[in-house]
């Protein structure tokens, strides 16, 4: 992967990451948890540890593992947001 590539995937990474500060920030009433981590209520959390995102990676030390994390960790949020 060419070091533009990179940049860019991490460009995109990081916006899917702002994306998901945006919507705990902007919709709190929506979610149904007590959003304190001081006391171990993580919302979500995804890593390339786990046997399902490790399945879709052929390598889980690179840029595209980092990628895929985030629109695991995108995902999650989103069906959280929607009470799926």
């Amino acid at each position: 992967m060419t070091k533009k590539a990179k940049n860019i995937l991490f460009i995109v990474v990081t916006f899917i990451a702002l994306i998901a500060i945006m919507f705990l920030t902007i919709l709190p009433s929506r979610i149904p948890l007590n959003n304190d981590d001081t006391v171990g209520n993580t919302l979500v959390a995804a890593s390339t540890l786990e046997k399902d995102v490790k399945a879709e990676l052929e390598k889980t030390n690179n840029v595209d593992a980092a990628a895929y994390v985030g629109k695991v960790i995108a995902k999650s949020l989103m069906n959280l947001i929607s009470g799926n």
